[in-house]
C-alpha cells in the first residue's frame, strides 16, 4: 500500500521515464528501510538515544510510528535533529496512507505537537513532488535534482576539465579548505551543506566512489557518487560536489554532473540524482542547467 501511495505521488517526469516496476522497486527499497529499521530496531534507537539524548526520552520513543492524524489520515512519522544538531529538532513524515496536499498539514502538525512535545520539535517536515513554494505558509529545504545518465553522457564537458579516482586521504585537508573559502565567501554555506568527516571521506574513496577535479590539470573540486535510489528513480546519489570558489561563476558548474556522468558505470536508463538545499542557489541553479530535473523536495511546516 505504502509503495502504491508513494508511487502516485511521485513527480510526472519520473512517472514519464521510469517503467512502473523500476519505479516501484526503487520505492520499495527506499520504504524498507524506515519500516525495518527506523520504525522497529531498538538497537537503532539505543544508538540515536545516546547521541541525541536531550529529550530525556527512552529508547523506544525515537522510532518511527503508525499514528492517525485524521480520520482518513495515517502517518508515519518519527523525530529528527537537523544533521544531527540537537538544536534543531524537527519531526520527519516518512509516509502517509494517502497521498497528501497542504490541506493536511494543520492535522499533522498538530499530531507532531502531541505526539513529540517532549523533543520540542520546530517544524515538521514532508516530501512533495510539487515545485518550490507551491504550498502556503511554509519553506524548503532540500531539493531532489536528478536526469537519466544516457542524458547528461549525451553532452561533453570542456575539455580543461577533467576528474582523477582518489585512491588515498592526501587531498581531504583540500577538501575542507574549500568548505572554509565558501564559508568565507559566504556564511550562509554552512548551512546548506557540510563537509565529510575524514572516515566518510575515507569510505567513499575506499569504494571508488570519490574523483577529485582538475582544472587545467591543477586540483578544482571534489566530486563524489555512490548507488542508490530515491522518490522512483535509481542510478548514482550524488554525495560530494564542490568546485573552488576561485572557479565559481566562470560557468564550470554544469558541467560537473555531466563529468561524473561519464565517470559512472552505470546504463543509461539509470539517473545521476542527488538533494541541493533549496536556498543554495548557485549549486541549484547549476544543476539545473545540466539538464537535472527538480523532481520534488523537502516542505517545512513551523510548529
Amino acid at each position: 500500500m505504502l509503495v502504491e501511495v508513494a508511487d502516485k505521488s511521485l513527480h510526472a517526469e519520473v512517472r514519464r521515464l521510469v517503467p512502473a516496476a523500476a519505479r516501484q522497486a526503487a520505492l520499495r527499497e527506499e520504504l524498507g528501510w524506515s519500516l525495518r529499521v527506523a520504525a522497529q530496531d531498538l538497537a537503532y534507537a539505543r544508538d540515536y538515544q545516546a547521541r541525541q539524548p536531550q529529550s530525556g526520552a527512552p529508547a523506544e520513543r525515537y522510532l518511527d510510528r503508525w499514528l492517525p492524524a485524521d480520520e482518513d489520515l495515517c502517518a508515519l512519522l518519527g523525530p529528527r535533529y537537523r544533521a544531527l544538531d540537537p538544536n534543531r529538532p524537527f519531526v520527519a513524515i516518512v509516509a502517509t496512507g494517502r497521498a497528501v496536499t497542504a490541506d493536511d498539514l494543520p492535522a499533522l502538525c498538530d499530531l507532531a505537537r502531541e505526539q513529540f512535545s517532549d523533543f520540542r520539535p520546530g517544524y515538521v517536515c514532508l516530501w512533495t513532488a510539487d515545485p518550490p513554494g507551491a504550498w502556503e505558509h511554509t519553506s524548503n529545504d532540500s531539493r531532489l535534482l536528478a536526469c537519466p545518465l544516457g542524458s547528461l553522457r549525451a553532452r561533453h564537458p570542456p575539455s580543461e576539465l577533467s576528474l582523477r579516482p582518489a585512491t588515498d586521504l592526501r587531498h581531504y585537508d583540500a577538501y575542507l579548505g574549500l568548505y572554509a573559502k565558501h564559508r568565507e565567501r559566504d556564511p550562509a554555506h554552512a548551512f546548506y551543506a557540510r563537509p565529510r568527516t575524514r572516515e566518510e571521506f575515507a569510505a567513499l574513496v575506499k569504494a571508488g566512489s570519490l574523483w577529485t577535479v582538475e582544472l587545467a590539470d591543477e586540483p578544482a573540486g571534489v566530486l563524489a557518487a555512490q548507488d542508490g535510489v530515491a522518490r522512483g528513480v535509481r542510478g548514482a546519489c550524488v554525495n560530494e560536489l564542490v568546485l573552488d570558489p576561485a572557479h565559481c561563476g566562470q560557468g564550470y558548474g554544469p558541467h560537473l554532473s555531466v563529468l561524473l556522468a561519464h565517470h559512472l558505470p552505470h546504463p543509461d536508463n539509470q539517473f545521476l540524482f542527488g538533494t541541493i538545499h533549496a536556498g543554495n542557489t548557485p549549486a541549484y541553479l547549476a544543476a539545473r542547467r545540466a539538464g537535472r530535473t527538480d523532481i520534488g523536495g523537502e516542505v517545512i511546516a513551523t510548529l
